[in-house]
């Protein structure tokens, strides 16, 4: 059988239904049909079963994790519990711990503990997709941190008050035993991202589906949740990297093509993406950024970030992010149009390339470099690993919030 043509994301068409469909026409390799493909409108010499060009440089289902990429992108903390006003409008795996900055305000005024610590020990700020798009919401999570116990979270008389009050009995019947047997934890507190960005002043985000692909800075002090994707680093030639051209084609091209929209996956995404030779992740910064190259991506991606946050702060009606996008597609932000071509000049010289390359000549020279590299199976890509899941570890030690 062959694939003779496909349209891997339409918009369903009947009134009401949010969602994308992909619609996929074989027949037997003989039929007169199978003589040609179409995908996606344009035509192709043949469609592969992943629904991509049977020409694109790389295949999704022979990825690998590169070694140098390991270990500093995960995902953030899943909650799991429940709001006190049950807002509808919270995802789900927000609801629970999530408080607003009255409620903050006043755990962080109340005394009573009988481990003599003030509440601020737990009480964070916290991000989820809508800060990191610019829109803040003024939020802030009860946060015991992965592994305290029981009688140390009730240290802290205001804020396990509260959470025995909202979030007990729900995490109580909660099919998952652990989630159940430490209900005044987060359901995934993500132990390993937080030992590797303890310490930076910062970190970066994307959001973990999203219109558009951007990264932004989130101060050291947030909680980011699951809806975003965290990377363990706070330089700007990293965020450089991420934010040119060359990874956020590659972040297009290697996410499910049966998804609506583009969902950055920490393998496919960012782990399988090669970085340019001898400026690798893994190689100390201060070796990395002694490069003259990397000095101007730094450079260039700082200038490009301070202006876009500069846009998104003037005017009476503030954009977000995706709203700053859609006014570049539209060819209303030149500025941002000039500030990306830089940085993609600079990324483009540290790989030795023409800043000129098409797509096509962009993918196949970073498939070249991916298979030129070192690295493991991707397997299913879940965005946690089985520590992250809180299927390892113990529950001692002291409160890490």
């Amino acid at each position: 059988m062959r694939i003779f043509e496909a349209q891997h994301n339409l918009p369903w068409v009947i009134e009401g239904a949010a969602v994308a469909v992909s619609i996929v026409c074989f027949a037997p390799d003989a039929d007169r049909c199978a003589t040609s493909a179409t995908l996606d409108g344009r035509a192709v010499r043949a469609i592969r079963s992943d629904l991509r060009d049977i020409d694109l440089p790389f295949d999704l289902r022979n990825l690998r994790r590169l070694e140098e990429n390991r270990h500093i992108a995960f995902q953030g903390v899943k909650l799991a519990g429940r709001r006190a006003d049950d807002d509808e409008a919270l995802h789900e795996d927000e609801q629970g711990f999530v408080i607003d900055r009255a409620t903050a305000e006043r755990f962080l005024r109340s005394g009573g503990n009988p481990n003599r610590r003030p509440n601020c020990d737990v009480i964070r700020p916290y991000w989820s997709g809508d800060e990191a798009l610019g829109r803040p919401r003024d939020r802030f999570v009860i946060d015991f941190g992965p592994a305290a116990t029981e009688p140390q979270a009730q240290g802290y008389a205001a804020p396990y008050a509260h959470l025995e009050r909202i979030v007990r009995n729900r995490r109580l019947a909660n099919r998952e035993g652990r989630a159940a047997l430490r209900w005044w934890l987060h359901q995934r507190p993500r132990p390993g991202m937080r030992r590797a960005i303890a310490g930076l002043d910062r970190f970066l985000v994307t959001v973990e589906v999203a219109k558009h692909r951007f990264f932004r800075w989130a101060p050291n002090d947030v909680l980011p949740s699951g809806s975003l994707v965290v990377f363990a680093r706070a330089d700007d030639f990293f965020s450089g990297i991420l934010e040119s051209a060359f990874h956020k084609l590659w972040a297009s091209e290697t996410h499910n093509p049966l998804e609506n929209r583009p969902r950055y996956r920490i393998g496919h995404s960012f782990e399988s993406f090669p970085f340019p030779t001898g400026l690798t992740p893994d190689r100390p910064l201060a070796d990395v950024m002694a490069n003259p190259l990397a000095m101007t991506i730094a450079e260039t991606a700082q200038a490009l970030y301070a202006a876009r946050e500069a846009a998104l702060a003037s005017g009476p009606q503030r954009l977000d992010m995706t709203e700053l996008y859609d006014l570049c597609d539209q060819s209303g932000a030149a500025w941002l149009e000039t500030a990306q071509r830089r940085l993609d000049a600079a990324v483009a010289a540290a790989y030795g390339w023409s800043p000129d390359l098409s797509d096509g000549e962009i993918l196949a020279a970073l498939g070249t470099l991916h298979q030129n590299r070192q690295g493991s199976a991707l397997g299913s890509d879940e965005n946690e690993t089985a520590e992250e899941r809180g299927q390892s570890g113990q529950i001692a030690g002291p409160i890490t919030a």
